[in-house]
Protein backbone atom coordinates (compact mmCIF):
# COMPACT_ATOMS: atom_id res chain seq x y z
CA UNK A 1 0.00 0.00 0.00
CA UNK A 2 1.36 3.38 -1.02
CA UNK A 3 1.48 6.13 1.58
CA UNK A 4 1.15 9.81 0.85
CA UNK A 5 4.15 11.96 1.71
CA UNK A 6 1.97 13.59 4.42
CA UNK A 7 1.06 10.31 6.11
CA UNK A 8 3.68 10.47 8.86
CA UNK A 9 2.69 14.06 9.69
CA UNK A 10 -0.96 13.30 10.46
CA UNK A 11 -2.18 14.01 13.99
CA UNK A 12 -5.60 13.22 15.42
CA UNK A 13 -6.63 16.63 16.78
CA UNK A 14 -9.97 17.33 15.05
CA UNK A 15 -12.91 14.94 15.26
CA UNK A 16 -14.20 15.55 11.74
CA UNK A 17 -17.84 15.00 10.85
CA UNK A 18 -18.68 12.91 7.83
CA UNK A 19 -20.82 14.42 5.10
CA UNK A 20 -23.77 12.41 6.41
CA UNK A 21 -23.21 13.72 9.94
CA UNK A 22 -23.02 17.27 8.60
CA UNK A 23 -26.41 16.74 6.99
CA UNK A 24 -27.84 16.06 10.46
CA UNK A 25 -26.73 19.53 11.56
CA UNK A 26 -27.30 21.63 8.43
CA UNK A 27 -29.47 21.07 5.33
CA UNK A 28 -26.39 20.73 3.16
CA UNK A 29 -28.18 18.84 0.38
CA UNK A 30 -29.80 22.17 -0.48
CA UNK A 31 -26.56 24.16 -0.22
CA UNK A 32 -24.44 25.12 -3.24
CA UNK A 33 -20.77 24.22 -3.17
CA UNK A 34 -18.19 26.96 -2.70
CA UNK A 35 -16.96 26.43 -6.27
CA UNK A 36 -20.52 26.76 -7.61
CA UNK A 37 -20.94 30.06 -5.78
CA UNK A 38 -17.70 31.41 -7.22
CA UNK A 39 -18.35 30.40 -10.84
CA UNK A 40 -18.91 33.13 -13.38
CA UNK A 41 -22.30 32.17 -14.85
CA UNK A 42 -21.38 33.78 -18.19
CA UNK A 43 -18.26 31.63 -18.49
CA UNK A 44 -19.63 28.41 -17.03
CA UNK A 45 -21.12 27.04 -20.27
CA UNK A 46 -17.84 27.66 -22.12
CA UNK A 47 -15.90 26.01 -19.28
CA UNK A 48 -18.13 22.93 -19.34
CA UNK A 49 -17.81 22.56 -23.11
CA UNK A 50 -14.02 22.75 -22.96
CA UNK A 51 -13.96 20.31 -20.06
CA UNK A 52 -15.88 17.73 -22.11
CA UNK A 53 -13.39 18.06 -24.99
CA UNK A 54 -10.59 15.68 -23.98
CA UNK A 55 -8.23 17.40 -26.43
CA UNK A 56 -8.73 20.88 -24.98
CA UNK A 57 -5.91 22.36 -22.90
CA UNK A 58 -8.38 22.99 -20.08
CA UNK A 59 -9.39 19.33 -19.96
CA UNK A 60 -5.74 18.24 -19.95
CA UNK A 61 -4.87 20.75 -17.23
CA UNK A 62 -7.74 19.57 -15.00
CA UNK A 63 -6.61 15.97 -15.51
CA UNK A 64 -3.05 16.87 -14.45
CA UNK A 65 -4.40 18.70 -11.39
CA UNK A 66 -6.57 15.73 -10.41
CA UNK A 67 -3.57 13.40 -10.66
CA UNK A 68 -1.55 15.70 -8.40
CA UNK A 69 -4.32 15.87 -5.79
CA UNK A 70 -4.63 12.08 -5.80
CA UNK A 71 -0.89 11.71 -5.35
CA UNK A 72 -0.87 14.06 -2.35
CA UNK A 73 -3.81 12.24 -0.77
CA UNK A 74 -2.94 8.61 -1.50
CA UNK A 75 0.67 8.48 -2.68
CA UNK A 76 -0.43 7.07 -6.04
CA UNK A 77 1.78 8.32 -8.89
CA UNK A 78 1.21 7.12 -12.46
CA UNK A 79 3.31 9.43 -14.64
CA UNK A 80 6.54 11.43 -14.70
CA UNK A 81 4.85 14.82 -14.41
CA UNK A 82 2.97 13.83 -11.27
CA UNK A 83 6.19 12.43 -9.79
CA UNK A 84 7.93 15.74 -10.52
CA UNK A 85 5.06 17.59 -8.79
CA UNK A 86 5.34 15.36 -5.71
CA UNK A 87 9.13 15.75 -5.66
CA UNK A 88 8.88 19.55 -5.89
CA UNK A 89 6.34 19.63 -3.06
CA UNK A 90 8.58 17.40 -0.93
CA UNK A 91 11.63 19.57 -1.57
CA UNK A 92 10.14 23.08 -1.36
CA UNK A 93 7.03 22.92 0.85
CA UNK A 94 7.16 19.82 3.04
CA UNK A 95 10.14 20.99 5.18
CA UNK A 96 8.00 23.87 6.51
CA UNK A 97 4.98 21.65 7.16
CA UNK A 98 4.85 20.00 10.58
CA UNK A 99 1.42 18.58 11.43
CA UNK A 100 -1.55 17.55 9.29
CA UNK A 101 -4.93 17.87 11.02
CA UNK A 102 -7.15 17.05 8.05
CA UNK A 103 -7.22 16.30 4.32
CA UNK A 104 -10.17 16.38 1.92
CA UNK A 105 -12.76 17.03 4.63
CA UNK A 106 -16.30 18.35 4.13
CA UNK A 107 -17.34 21.58 5.83
CA UNK A 108 -20.46 23.73 5.65
CA UNK A 109 -21.76 27.03 6.99
CA UNK A 110 -25.27 28.17 7.95
CA UNK A 111 -25.10 31.04 5.48
CA UNK A 112 -25.85 28.18 3.07
CA UNK A 113 -22.77 26.75 1.39
CA UNK A 114 -20.66 23.60 1.60
CA UNK A 115 -17.35 22.33 0.27
CA UNK A 116 -14.33 20.12 0.74
CA UNK A 117 -10.97 21.65 1.63
CA UNK A 118 -7.58 20.19 0.64
CA UNK A 119 -5.44 20.48 3.75
CA UNK A 120 -5.38 21.78 7.33
CA UNK A 121 -1.85 21.74 8.69
CA UNK A 122 0.75 23.52 10.75
CA UNK A 123 2.78 25.45 8.17
CA UNK A 124 5.71 27.62 9.26
CA UNK A 125 4.49 27.29 12.85
CA UNK A 126 0.88 28.43 12.25
CA UNK A 127 -2.35 26.49 11.84
CA UNK A 128 -2.98 26.89 8.13
CA UNK A 129 -5.80 26.05 5.75
CA UNK A 130 -4.19 25.34 2.39
CA UNK A 131 -5.14 24.42 -1.14
CA UNK A 132 -2.96 22.65 -3.69
CA UNK A 133 -3.16 24.27 -7.11
CA UNK A 134 -1.42 22.43 -9.95
CA UNK A 135 -1.29 24.81 -12.92
CA UNK A 136 0.47 24.98 -16.26
CA UNK A 137 2.16 28.28 -15.39
CA UNK A 138 2.90 30.14 -12.19
CA UNK A 139 -0.25 31.94 -11.12
CA UNK A 140 -0.11 35.67 -10.44
CA UNK A 141 -1.64 37.06 -7.26
CA UNK A 142 -4.58 38.49 -9.19
CA UNK A 143 -5.18 35.25 -11.08
CA UNK A 144 -5.61 33.44 -7.75
CA UNK A 145 -8.28 35.74 -6.30
CA UNK A 146 -11.05 33.17 -6.67
CA UNK A 147 -8.81 30.63 -4.90
CA UNK A 148 -8.40 33.04 -1.97
CA UNK A 149 -12.16 33.55 -1.70
CA UNK A 150 -12.61 29.78 -1.82
CA UNK A 151 -10.14 29.29 1.04
CA UNK A 152 -11.77 31.99 3.16
CA UNK A 153 -15.17 30.33 2.74
CA UNK A 154 -13.66 27.04 3.93
CA UNK A 155 -11.96 28.82 6.84
CA UNK A 156 -15.22 30.41 7.97
CA UNK A 157 -17.06 27.09 7.75
CA UNK A 158 -14.29 25.18 9.55
CA UNK A 159 -14.24 27.66 12.42
CA UNK A 160 -18.03 27.49 12.70
CA UNK A 161 -17.94 23.69 13.03
CA UNK A 162 -14.69 23.41 15.02
CA UNK A 163 -14.34 26.63 17.08
CA UNK A 164 -11.60 25.14 19.26
CA UNK A 165 -9.25 25.17 16.27
CA UNK A 166 -8.98 28.79 15.08
CA UNK A 167 -7.12 28.99 11.77
CA UNK A 168 -4.27 31.48 11.80
CA UNK A 169 -3.61 31.77 8.08
CA UNK A 170 -4.55 30.50 4.64
CA UNK A 171 -2.14 29.55 1.89
CA UNK A 172 -2.03 28.48 -1.74
CA UNK A 173 0.56 25.84 -2.61
CA UNK A 174 0.95 26.48 -6.34
CA UNK A 175 2.93 23.76 -8.13
CA UNK A 176 3.27 24.66 -11.78
CA UNK A 177 4.73 23.37 -15.05
CA UNK A 178 3.52 21.33 -18.04
CA UNK A 179 6.63 19.16 -18.37
CA UNK A 180 8.53 17.35 -15.57
CA UNK A 181 11.66 19.47 -16.11
CA UNK A 182 9.60 22.70 -15.82
CA UNK A 183 7.94 21.97 -12.47
CA UNK A 184 8.45 24.56 -9.73
CA UNK A 185 6.56 25.85 -6.69
CA UNK A 186 5.24 29.10 -5.26
CA UNK A 187 3.55 29.58 -1.88
CA UNK A 188 1.23 32.52 -1.19
CA UNK A 189 0.13 33.24 2.38
CA UNK A 190 -2.54 35.91 2.84
CA UNK A 191 -2.20 38.75 5.33
CA UNK A 192 -4.97 39.42 7.87
CA UNK A 193 -6.26 42.33 5.76
CA UNK A 194 -6.29 40.16 2.65
CA UNK A 195 -8.19 37.43 4.47
CA UNK A 196 -10.86 39.94 5.51
CA UNK A 197 -11.03 41.27 1.95
CA UNK A 198 -11.47 37.90 0.27
CA UNK A 199 -14.04 36.71 2.80
CA UNK A 200 -15.99 39.85 1.94
CA UNK A 201 -15.73 39.02 -1.76
CA UNK A 202 -17.03 35.52 -1.12
CA UNK A 203 -19.96 36.89 0.89
CA UNK A 204 -20.81 39.16 -2.06
CA UNK A 205 -20.66 36.23 -4.49
CA UNK A 206 -22.87 34.14 -2.21
CA UNK A 207 -25.45 36.93 -2.08
CA UNK A 208 -25.35 37.23 -5.89
CA UNK A 209 -25.82 33.47 -6.26
CA UNK A 210 -28.79 33.54 -3.89
CA UNK A 211 -30.36 36.44 -5.79
CA UNK A 212 -29.96 34.65 -9.14
CA UNK A 213 -31.40 31.41 -7.83
CA UNK A 214 -34.31 32.98 -5.99
CA UNK A 215 -35.63 34.72 -9.10
CA UNK A 216 -38.88 33.15 -10.35
CA UNK A 217 -38.62 31.20 -13.61
CA UNK A 218 -40.29 32.77 -16.63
Amino acid sequence: MKLSLLENKKVDKVDYLTKKQLADILPINDFPSVTTVLKDPKQDAIFRALLKDKNSELSKSVKRGTAAHKAFETGEVKDKLTQAVVDAFAADILPDLDEVYGQEQWVAHPTCYKGKFDLLCVYQGKLTLADYKKTNKRKTHKAMESYYSQLMAYKQAHEYLYPNHPIEQVAIFNIFGKQPEEVDTNVTVLTDDEMDHYLGLFDTKLHEWEMRNSEPAH
